[in-house]
């Protein structure tokens, strides 16, 4: 879906709530910069993004949440937030749990469901921690294998460009 003004949506999930995921992805959502080349669509629950706008000081945007039954174009300068179904766990900043593995790995399979939707044109990824997907028994290690998990591909391996410079993981 194209956002306002012809600007792309872009699925942006918050990561591991345990570490620096929330933190890098609400700093990217909330940017002016970002905001004037795409429309984030951040997922993560509505509270998170306001206790981390207000652990790192930032001007708390309008926090809107988006209805997964309804993806038509949303209107507004708002943040978009799309929760996961699951409910938001107890965690803490720098605590490694089951819960901030189960909630990173919600916050990435909804990213995942709502870009193969056509809903963004692109999807953005915080830092996972894989002992925490570990500990809540997630199905996959990494982001790599669980976007070949979600998307049916074998043998997926990950791939770093800059100019005319790729690098490939031949081992993993």
């Amino acid at each position: 879906m194209q956002g306002t003004a012809g600007r792309p949506t872009v699925i942006i999930a918050a990561g591991d709530p345990a570490g620096i995921g929330p933190e890098v992805a609400v700093k990217a959502a909330v940017d002016t910069r970002v905001r004037a080349s795409m429309r984030p669509i951040l997922v993560a629950h509505p509270e998170l993004v306001t206790e981390t706008c207000a652990l790192l000081a930032l001007p708390s945007p309008e926090v809107r949440v988006v209805d997964p039954g309804d993806l038509s174009d949303l209107p507004g300068d708002a943040l978009w937030v799309a929760p996961p179904p699951e409910p938001r766990e107890g965690t803490r900043p720098g605590v490694e749990s089951a819960a901030a593995g189960r909630m990173a790995a919600a916050y990435f399979e909804e990213a995942v469901r709502l870009t193969k939707t056509g809903f963004g044109q692109s999807l953005v990824t915080a830092p996972l921690h894989k002992g925490n997907l570990a500990a809540a028994g997630v199905a996959y290690r990494d982001h790599t294998d669980g976007l070949a998990s979600m998307l049916g591909v074998a043998g997926p391996r990950t791939v770093f460009e800059t100019g005319d410079l790729r690098i490939f993981f031949a081992t993993r």
